[in-house]
């Protein structure tokens, strides 16, 4: 996977489906789909969360690392 330039290898992709309170409701809730990208000894490089409060999906991705593959 590439994250900010930089290729990764020996990826593992996790999925966790998550109930966070609806903010266009008060009083209801909403399924969250993340999904993470982990290298082998770096750790989480990248997450995309698909929220539907927002128009597109939150992403964090690694800025920098000492580690390396």
């Amino acid at each position: 996977i590439a994250v900010m330039g930089k290729e990764y290898r020996n990826i593992v992709m996790v999925e966790q489906t998550t109930v966070v309170p609806d903010y266009a409701s008060s009083t209801g809730s909403q399924n969250v789909l993340i999904s993470y990208w982990v290298a082998k000894g770096i750790g989480m490089v990248k997450s995309v969360g698909y929220y539907s409060f927002g128009s597109k999906p939150l992403t964090v991705e690694l800025v920098e690392t000492n580690l390396e593959q």
